[in-house]
């Protein structure tokens, strides 16, 4: 990997939220055993990551905080507040831009609600024309639907960087829609095996955690980083009402440091030279620091840190943690080569706090939960 020119490093990141979109299957014996496929797009070849599967999302507009204004009936406190709302916004936005999938938050179901959701759709030539301030008018979205799961910020080495909250969510019968195949076909409504896609993806699929793996460890198809971790996190889940059970029972209390939360943490990994010379970490290159582990590098990434709001968030965050010097949180990889990234690494996750970063398992953890020959 060539070296970042210094005019780079610290790029501002881009707010953007994605979503893990679930959908529960009848006989999960064919699904690897789990009981839940989660919806995956192509992105385009011309886009950033292009060609690589990925949970539908996008970068937040200015638009969102408008509609977070006008959807969230109580005043907000803080900015922090209103930027929370607004990554739920741009969530719900995204998903129904590029799939057609809205989650509504009573349906429209009742008389008056239809009416209008059959007059909206009959004066546009396309769904996918529909104006989202017009469609929240008549059915308002379900922002709570979404549970928040991780936070990761792209390294400041690279040139384009986004700060992602990645939400989970199950498709809610009757209420959750297909507003784009809807408008070719009323019956499609509840449909979400005929989604019609924007230009921004080649093709869509559903997954299990296990196929999704699967399929990128035989080369099939391309995942980026934080997609295979989360994939990876999900091996513990056979079941989308454990993975609920387990975000909500760590959702941060009242009393709560510095309000910290594990699943909105700001969480950028950083990238060293190994330098641990036990046998079974010498033939590893480098290693990936998250930031509970205690040699991660605060300093430094304040140091060159350009975005000054994100750069007071990590100040504040990063340096009042409370570590254990014994505590590990960390890759071990042999390459940083993008195409072969998590071929082969190994893990040390010992953390305490409950973030579900510390579910990851190494390389020969993960074939053996999806019954492959280790290295």
């Amino acid at each position: 990997m060539s070296q970042p020119k210094q005019s780079e490093i610290g790029n501002v990141p881009r707010k953007s939220a994605s979503v893990i979109i679930t959908r529960k299957v009848s006989d999960p014996e064919n699904n690897s055993f789990f009981d839940y496929k989660i919806l995956f797009l192509r992105r385009g070849g011309n886009l950033t990551f292009g060609g690589n599967y990925a949970f539908p999302g996008g970068v937040t507009d200015p638009s969102d905080y408008t509609d977070a204004d006008l959807l969230v009936k109580e005043k907000f406190k803080t900015p922090e507040e209103r930027q929370a709302a607004a990554l739920r916004v741009t969530a719900v936005r995204e998903c129904l831009e590029e799939t057609g999938i809205y989650f509504s938050k009573n349906g429209v179901e009742d008389p008056t609600s239809k009416a209008k959701f059959t007059e909206l759709l009959s004066k546009h030539g396309k769904a996918r024309d529909i104006p989202f301030s017009e469609l929240i008018m008549i059915a308002e979205p379900d922002l709570q639907n979404l549970t928040e799961f991780t936070r990761f910020i792209t390294m400041q080495f690279l040139k384009k960087r986004y700060d992602t909250q990645f939400f989970f969510t199950q498709i809610a019968p009757n209420k959750t829609l297909n507003i784009h195949a809807a408008r070719e076909n009323p019956d499609a409504l509840n449909d979400f095996d005929k989604l019609i896609i924007n230009d921004e993806s080649s093709e869509f699929r559903w997954l299990s955690p296990a196929e999704g793996l699967n399929l990128f460890l035989d080369k099939k198809i391309e995942l980026v980083a934080p997609q295979f971790m989360i994939l990876n996190i999900l091996m513990n889940f056979k079941e989308a009402a454990a993975i609920e059970a387990f975000l909500k029972k760590i959702q941060p209390t009242k009393h709560s440091i510095l309000n910290w939360s594990p699943l909105t943490f700001p969480t950028m990994l950083c990238l060293m030279k190994n330098n641990d010379k036990s046998p079974s970490r010498s033939r590893y290159q480098f290693i990936g620091l998250f930031p509970e582990d205690p040699d991660y590098p605060v300093e430094k990434v304040l140091e060159v840190e350009k975005c000054e709001k994100l750069k007071a968030e990590l100040k504040e965050k990063y340096a009042n943690r409370k570590l254990d010097p014994l505590v590990r949180s960390r890759f071990y990889f042999t390459s940083i080569n993008p195409a072969s990234f998590f071929t082969d690494y190994d893990t040390e996750m010992n953390a305490k706090d409950p973030s579900p970063i510390r579910l990851l398992k190494g390389i020969d953890g993960l074939k053996s939960l999806l019954n492959r020959p280790s290295l």
